[in-house]
């Protein structure tokens, strides 16, 4: 994170979710990606990845509008090159696999989050990361 955020204001107009989806995967998702990759796995964004890399996987609802913006040629051959998988989730097992979004444990798993959370051992590098982060973090 580079202790900045969006704030997307649409209306409701053909081809906008698209254009929402398009822009949090090109300035949010795929800016993650690569911090996460410079930052545990040492690569840079200037150099192609090397061949040994761990591809990425990018999950997504299958929303209709995040289909045609994961299906679109130049998104998929980027895709390619940064190795980057995208998967659409079973639709058939969303209540499984966003059993939160689906049912009233969502409030409950919320206030129960620092039980439920993994929490690192304080000797990881990511931790220390983490918490340098946190603690330079503006919380308004």
């Amino acid at each position: 994170n580079k202790e900045h955020g969006f704030v997307f204001f649409s209306r409701k107009e053909p081809g906008m979710d698209a254009k929402k989806y398009a822009f949090y995967r090109e300035h949010v998702i795929r800016d993650f990606i690569q911090t996460s990759r410079e930052a545990h796995d040492g690569t840079s964004r200037e150099e192609p990845l090397p061949e040994t890399a761990f591809p990425a996987r990018l999950y997504f609802d299958g929303d209709m509008s995040q289909l045609k913006v994961s299906t679109n040629p130049a998104i998929v051959e980027q895709n390619r090159k940064e190795m980057i998988s995208c998967i659409k989730h079973n639709p058939a097992r969303t209540g499984t696999e966003q059993a939160c979004d689906l049912s009233k444990n969502f409030p409950e798993a919320n206030k129960k989050q620092k039980e439920l959370l993994v929490k690192a051992d304080k000797s990881t590098p990511i931790y220390h990361r983490v918490k340098k982060a946190m603690d330079k973090s503006k919380i308004l």
